[in-house]
């Protein structure tokens, strides 16, 4: 019976942490939404009374494709080359070819080709050269942004004109009032292809990862909704900033001097990144910060730009604005000691073109108008001062105002967010509802938030009643209210919503179905999230795991962040599933989710070989400060071994920063080192205090077996089994099994435990039923059971169990062989116990021995010595398995090489030595065997007498028989002997019952040959040969019994008894049927019989028939019989002129042995010189 694992205690799983699992929030149309979770369901809002701009009116005046300028197109300039061309050659991209089927496509079915990149990594003119290749004769429709979407898709509906809609930087145009959902039908439905470009931070703000983004800026959140709902339908192309080598090879045939230095000094950069010298202005912009050398000013300058950029207004920025910005960071540099430059000069510098390609301010077809290098802001990190903000907010227009709120409440800027939305209130009523979210955020304006909220609801803002219903959620007991908005706003069409009312009642009582129905509802209206929530929802619950998964699978072909490192948690846990689990960790990291790493790394703890690659990854997350990661990596460093000091350090970093397992897992790692004991059980005391739903468990293993503890193990398991341990429940079964009384108590937990899948509660039942009398039946059944389920223990012990039944070894070889398969080092041994005794598979059962050994089975060397020990010619193999069997302490090895040795003459003294250590070591068997080897040695029968009583003082079964055979052959302790068989047979010994049947007829002749019968008679009844061939001799020598004897002498050699043919072949010769006895023996001598052609030879020589006689002799000496040759020699002796070869053959007889032979020699010879 084996108690279940009490391995470390690992951190939850990624799908078990409850962040992200079950609480995303979903939102309306405008903007703002949530509070947790994620945000879809986007509601079309058309504008009316738009004047469509003069550059949109006449398609006609549009570029076409193939003459369009690549610089219109957005792309970087560079240096120009000798005949003035600021755009290098193009170098084939590795997609290329993937993006023009994809553009072909979208030219037939219309939507939207999109690539993504870092900045400066190609993006923009590996579109323009696609779209001026694909799309050569069609016109290129650039709106100026969102807002213009709509009209241009009505003016290129009605022209009639072939466009193509170019989108640069894509993130401007996505958002209620630009490209959502129902404008990308209507572009689908007019067969309008749309080529796009963005940048890898803003493609990660539009991702479905809105759950984080939602509860710090409502603004974005719902522009980030409606453009993940778009980028949902795309699978963009991406385009790496560092080139591949193929890409690197066809630039370097290109003669282009510009492409060949970009080849020959691009570094760590990308080619089209050096070309178009961002990391060069990165790098002269940050020089002229920190060295201030001469152009102090015009780094401020650029700087102002950079900031203002970042708080959200779309440049370009008015020159005086950026002066008046630019003190603010000259003086953080060191002000007028500086001597900074003029701010001619300062501007002059900044707009200066780099290596005739670019700038770092760039100027516009407005005059002190400026754009910033975009390369620059991405790669700025530096809070935005207060200032910056305040001045953005003084300039902006109503269109600024909302990109600064957005912006700002990112940045976690609320009061800034908050102006920018008060401004708006008049002119933008959408914003009050972006206010409200703001304020639901802030500790203390509840009741400000709540006015504002039902302010927006009052007049029809849909968006206000989802945005409400969470904040009424979220404050508690308004659970009602909150469900009633969310209601209104499904009916007033914005159905997603209903993924925030399945979260609201999900915990409710009796209303599960109708959750998963709100769900359901909301998936099939596009919500992006309600897969995710439902799979969370549902997971756990038995039976539902397949259709968990495809929900999060669904969630994940939409782009769902969080259901990858869910799905990633529950194959983690999956066997077979850590390489996709693996695949999932990698995908949400390079989402930018952080977190999944420890659960990569914990994924990766767990597989052999992979442990460095895991303590690297550990190691990582422990120097971000997650202290899950000391915990996970403690466990990691224990089970390697000889670092358990390390791992030791590591729990206790985690303890200090109040991670409950690890005091756990630190009981665990030093309970077993001396003088620790105590230190453990404290340590499992606080973790049992702090809540860990595995210290008590673990605590009552540490303290099992130990005296006088029963009642404490057993209140400590059932506190584990009431906070959910089903470890628990198997390991109490497992302790009151072995109490008396409690048998029926621990077999209903074992019941529990397999309900609640303890990996080895039915193992541990079946075991536990076995043991019982008449419940073997119920036991095999459920080893079947573990069986189909795949547990090789279960084949095992089933195995064990059946091969002992007549007709079930065949069953139980099969399932043997199933454990082996799994590993099982001591199926193969039982195994080949279980087929050694035919005599046909002994070779089989040797190999089996020896795999069962080289798999680390010792036991297996002490059986396979005892096979080979019956062996011929294998003694010295046994032996030296034995003497390794002693080495690795098995109990019977000792006692067993004893025996083997006591069988050769020359090493008898060994043996003696083997049997006394044995019986030192207080093995029982030995003393019977020694007594035994020193009853065969002349003058020792003293001593041998001792120890047959002191084996019957043991207990030895037989020892009293022994000593009875021995006294027996002892004259005048006959009686001793006969009494001592008594004693036996009066306790059922078989064996006395014939052994007092033959002393009887030995030391009281005739007289006692009635009793001796009636003894022989209920032996034989059980076919034992040795009885029916006494009870036939028995019979024999009484005249007139000689058909009974027969009888038994014929059930005595069908018994196969080696002696009987003997007797019942001179039975039938001297009742005259020769024949008969000459076929009796004649089948003994085909079956090998020496002696029994020795006997019929005698017999025919008697009769005078001497030629068949000699040949019978000669095959009897043949087979090695020493009787043979003396025989043949008194048969030649007497026939004249053999006298020589009948005396060589008495020598043969005297070397054999022969007891008469050196007398009859003797007198040969002394005949043969009378005759002479």
């Amino acid at each position: 019976m084996t108690e279940a694992p009490r391995d470390p205690v690992d951190e939850p799983a990624a799908s078990d942490v409850v962040e992200g699992n079950a609480n995303t929030i979903v939102g309306p149309n405008r903007g703002n939404v949530v509070m947790a979770g994620t945000i879809s369901g986007p509601i079309t809002v058309t504008a009316s009374g738009v004047t469509v701009p003069r550059y949109l009116q006449n398609p006609d005046r549009w570029p076409q494709a193939d003459r369009w300028d690549p610089l219109q197109a957005g792309t970087h300039r560079s240096e120009s080359d000798s005949e003035g061309s600021v755009v290098p050659p193009y170098v084939r991209r590795d997609f290329d070819h993937s993006l023009a089927k994809q553009l072909r496509r979208a030219g037939e079915d219309g939507g939207v080709v999109l690539l993504i990149g870092d900045s400066t990594a190609g993006k923009t003119r590996s579109a323009y050269e696609a779209v001026r290749t694909t799309f050569s004769n069609r016109r290129v429709a650039r709106p100026r942004s969102g807002k213009d979407l709509p009209v241009i898709v009505e003016v290129i509906e009605h022209a009639g004109v072939p466009c193509v809609l170019w989108l640069d930087d894509l993130e401007r145009f996505l958002g209620p009032e630009g490209l959502d959902l129902s404008l990308l039908d209507e572009l689908i439905r007019l067969h309008i292809p749309v080529v796009a470009t963005m940048r890898l931070q803003q493609y990660d703000i539009f991702s479905p990862r809105v759950r984080d983004l939602a509860a710090s800026d409502p603004v974005r959140a719902e522009s980030a909704l409606i453009g993940a709902q778009v980028l949902n339908t795309v699978t963009p192309v991406t385009v790496s900033r560092i080139w591949s080598v193929d890409e690197v090879d066809r630039a370097g045939a290109f003669e282009d001097s510009r492409i060949s230095e970009a080849v020959a000094r691009h570094g760590p950069y990308g080619i089209a990144e050096y070309l178009a010298a961002g990391p060069r202005l990165l790098s002269e912009l940050t020089q002229a910060r920190d060295v201030a050398a001469f152009h102090a000013r015009g780094a401020a300058l650029v700087s102002a730009a950079i900031d203002l950029a970042r708080t959200g207004i779309p440049p370009p920025h008015p020159l005086l604005l950026i002066i008046a910005l630019h003190f603010q960071h000259l003086s953080a540099a060191g002000g007028a000691p500086l001597r900074p430059e003029s701010l001619e000069e300062a501007v002059a510098w900044a707009a200066e073109i780099r290596c005739g390609v670019t700038s770092l301010l760039l100027p516009t077809s407005r005059a002190d108008y400026w754009h910033v290098f975009d390369y620059l802001i991405d790669h700025t990190a530096t809070p935005v001062s207060r200032l910056t903000w305040l001045t953005a907010l003084k300039h902006a227009t109503d269109e600024g105002l909302v990109r600064i709120g957005r912006t700002a409440q990112s940045a976690d800027e609320l009061d800034i967010a908050e102006m920018a939305w008060r401004s708006l209130a008049a002119t933008y009523p959408e914003a009050m509802v972006d206010l409200g979210f703001l304020l639901t955020q802030q500790e203390g304006r509840e009741a400000e938030a709540e006015d504002i909220l039902r302010t927006c609801v009052g007049r029809g803002d849909v968006r206000a009643c989802n945005i409400l219903g969470i904040f009424l959620a979220r404050l508690g007991g308004r659970e009602a209210e909150a469900e009633e908005l969310y209601r209104r706003a499904i009916r007033a069409g914005n159905v997603p919503v209903a993924n925030n009312l399945a979260l609201l009642i999900a915990g409710q009582d009796g209303r599960e179905a109708e959750a998963v129905e709100l769900y359901r509802t909301a998936i099939e209206a596009g919500d992006v999230n309600a897969a995710h929530n439902l799979a969370g929802f549902l997971e756990g619950q038995e039976g539902r795991e397949a259709e968990v998964e495809a929900l999060y699978r669904s969630a994940i072909a939409v782009g769902n962040v969080d259901a990858m490192y869910a799905l990633a948690g529950i194959l983690a846990r999956r066997e077979g599933g850590g390489q996709e689990a693996e695949e999932l960790y990698r995908r949400v990291l390079r989402k930018g989710r952080k977190d999944a790493l420890i659960g990569l790394g914990t994924l990766l703890a767990g597989e052999e070989g992979r442990e460095a690659e895991a303590e690297n990854i550990l190691r990582t997350c422990v120097g971000r400060g997650d202290v899950r990661a000391c915990n996970t990596l403690g466990i990691l460093l224990a089970r390697l071994g000889g670092r358990e000091a390390e791992a030791e350090e590591l729990y206790r970093r985690a303890i200090r920063a109040g991670n409950v397992p690890a005091a756990n897992n630190l009981a665990l790692l030093i309970a077993g080192q001396d003088g620790r004991e105590a230190e453990a059980v404290e340590l499992y005391r606080t973790a049992i205090e702090a809540g860990d739903v595995n210290a008590a468990h673990n605590l009552a293993g540490f303290l099992e077996g130990q005296e006088g503890r029963e009642a404490e193990v057993e209140a400590l398991y059932r506190s584990a089994i009431a906070v959910g341990n089903v470890y628990a429940l198997n390991n109490l079964a497992v302790v009151l099994s072995k109490q008396p009384g409690r048998e029926a108590e621990a077999e209903r937990l074992f019941h529990e435990a397999i309900a609640a899948r303890d990996p080895d509660a039915r193992f541990n039942l079946a075991t536990f039923l076995q043991e019982k009398p008449g419940r073997e039946e119920e036991a095999q059944a459920l080893y079947r059971q573990g069986v189909a389920e795949g547990s090789p223990r279960c084949a095992y012990n089933l195995a064990a169990s059946l091969a002992s039944h007549p007709g079930k070894q065949a069953e139980a070889e099969g399932l043997y062989r199933t454990a082996m398969g799994a590993g099982m080092a001591e199926a193969a041994h039982n195994l080949a116990k279980l087929i050694s005794s035919q005599p046909e598979r002994q070779t089989e059962a040797e190999h089996l021995y020896r795999h069962a050994l080289e798999a680390g089975y010792t036991p297996a060397g002490f059986n396979l010595a005892l096979l080979l020990s019956t062996q011929a010619g294998r003694r010295e193999e046994a032996e030296r398995l034995y003497r390794d069997a002693i080495a690795a302490g098995h109990t019977y090895a000792v006692l067993n090489l004893a025996t083997l040795l006591s069988t050769q003459e020359a090493r008898l003294a060994e043996a003696e030595d083997l049997y006394r250590t044995d019986i030192e070591a207080g093995g029982t068997d030995a003393i019977l065997n020694l007594a035994i080897l020193l009853c065969k040695q002349e003058g020792r029968e003293p001593e041998a007498e001792n120890f047959f009583r002191a084996a019957i003082a043991a207990g030895d079964d037989h020892a009293r028989s022994q000593l009875a055979l021995f006294l027996s052959k002892q004259e005048g302790r006959e009686g001793e002997a006969e009494e001592l068989y008594r004693q036996e047979v009066a306790d059922g010994n078989d064996d006395a019952r014939h052994n007092l049947a033959v002393l009887l007829v030995w030391q009281g002749g005739q007289q006692a040959e009635p009793e001796a019968e009636v003894l022989l008679r209920s032996v034989a009844e059980d076919g034992d040969e040795q009885a029916l061939y006494n009870l036939g001799l028995l019979l024999f020598r009484q005249g007139g019994r000689e058909a009974e004897a027969e009888s038994f002498f014929r059930a005595a050699m069908e018994a196969g008894h080696p002696d009987a043919f003997h007797d019942l072949g001179l039975l039938l010769w001297q009742q005259g049927r020769q024949a008969d006895a000459e076929a009796v023996y004649t089948h003994a001598i085909a079956a090998g019989d020496g002696s029994a052609a020795n006997t019929l030879a005698a017999l025919l020589s008697e009769q005078g028939r001497d030629d068949e006689a000699e040949e019978l002799f000669r095959v009897a000496m043949s087979s090695g019989d020493a009787l043979a040759a003396g025989n043949l020699a008194f048969l030649l002796s007497h026939q004249p002129g053999r006298e020589a070869e009948a005396e060589d053959l008495y020598r043969t007889a005297v070397e054999a042995g022969h007891p008469h032979a050196a007398e009859a020699l003797t007198e040969l010879q002394n005949r043969r010189r009378g005759s002479q």
